[in-house]
């Protein structure tokens, strides 16, 4: 009894009739499994040859996840270049806003990908540099107040003072100083 499968199981290649028999009932209903086996067996795949490309199968899936952990244990102690340091410190802002700047890879990349070190100095390379341009727009602010208040004690303020004095407020000025 064959059902409405897009294509239908018996117009599949081999490898995908053995991908929904790997998947089983996680990803396929069972009736597609059952006809995927039923069609193995009409191509003359026998039983063994179906567990022993299913083992192959696991074997390696098997090795790919060994190799993923091992790259896993080998990125806890990668560091960045002293170049992408310096880029992180010197455009922390712009690299904070990750507006224009999506060079490296998000802090929870680097958390799934197991880069400690990395997630590390990002952290606080970001946070060296976001100081360092606060304590230079605090310096240029400070330092632009002081050169503000330099001209405003150095001002001569004499002509102003003439015309802003009558003789009321020269009385006022010579009874207050008594």
């Amino acid at each position: 009894m064959e059902s409405s499968f897009l294509p239908p199981i018996h117009e599949r290649e081999t490898d995908e009739l053995i991908d929904i028999i790997i998947y089983g009932n996680n990803h396929y209903e069972t009736e597609a499994v059952e006809q995927a086996i039923a069609e193995l067996v009409k191509r003359g795949v026998s039983e063994e040859e179906q567990h022993e490309i299913i083992k192959q199968f696991h074997d390696k899936e098997r090795q790919l996840e060994l190799e993923h952990q091992q790259e896993l244990k080998e990125n806890e102690t990668v560091s960045y270049s002293y170049f992408e340091m310096l880029l992180i410190f010197f455009v922390s802002p712009i690299f904070i806003s990750r507006r224009f700047f999506n060079l490296y890879m998000t802090f929870s990349e680097l958390r799934d990908n197991n880069y400690k070190k990395k997630f590390k100095q990002r952290i606080f390379l970001l946070a060296a540099g976001l100081l360092f341009y606060i304590s230079a727009a605090l310096l240029q602010i400070n330092k632009t107040n002081e050169e503000w208040l330099k001209k405003v004690d150095n001002t001569d303020i004499t002509k102003w003072e003439k015309n802003r004095i009558t003789d009321d407020s020269t009385y006022l000025l010579n009874d207050s100083t008594k």
